[in-house]
């Protein structure tokens, strides 16, 4: 697998997949990933992602009731090296634009 390039200072996007495999601790990715959160808790790059990531990690611990796995997600998501973006009205209405004209599903619009 090759390597993340972290831009530096700069600001980092990331969807609810990274975050997922950040918490769970997937060995082909954690290892990739890990610069990235060292690299916001030394605060020389910012994290990113949009609300919608909150209900898209929960939604299986939820489902399994696995409530470490729900706190994991949420300290995450909540704690203060990301930043999470709220869904606007303007949001919504640039991610109906790109399902108009493109094949990208709702989650990957609004993002």
């Amino acid at each position: 697998m090759g390597s993340l390039i972290l831009p530096a200072p700069g600001l980092v996007y990331v969807d609810s997949m990274i975050v997922i495999c950040t918490v769970e601790r997937y060995p082909a990715y954690w290892p990739l990933l890990d610069p990235l959160w060292q690299a916001a808790r030394q605060k020389t790059l910012e994290i990113v992602s949009s609300e919608l990531t909150l209900m898209e990690t929960l939604v299986c611990p939820l489902r399994t009731q696995n409530a470490a796995i729900i706190q994991a997600f949420e300290q995450t998501l909540l704690d203060t090296y990301m930043r999470l973006i709220p869904i606007t009205q303007p949001i919504l209405r640039e991610a109906a634009s790109l399902r108009a004209t493109t094949r990208l599903r709702t989650p990957d619009a609004v993002k």
